[in-house]
């Protein structure tokens, strides 16, 4: 039980920081909130983004932790729409 708990916390961490980074770069995101448009991400990017949000998923999985994996699925649910809704710092 301890186990599937930090497991999944951990996966919670990890894709919450996944999103935080997509969010970061978001053109179409930081051009509504009037913000400077960054450099468009290398491919290798935005492969790094995905896998930051998607692997712990299936690490879970892959380490047997189902109840877990359906936490985790829950909890970025929640965590992508608490990234979209937070406003970027406006930086001068």
């Amino acid at each position: 039980m301890m186990l599937t708990l930090l497991l999944f916390v951990a996966a919670c961490l990890l894709s919450s920081l996944g999103f935080a980074w997509l969010a970061a770069v978001n053109p179409k995101r930081r051009r509504v909130y009037g913000l400077a448009r960054p450099a468009a991400p290398a491919p290798w990017q935005k492969l790094a983004m995905a896998l930051l949000v998607l692997a712990p998923g299936v690490l879970l999985l892959l380490c047997g932790q189902v109840a877990g994996f359906v936490l985790w699925l829950g909890a970025i649910t929640v965590i992508g729409w608490v990234v979209a809704l937070r406003r970027p710092p406006l930086t001068a």
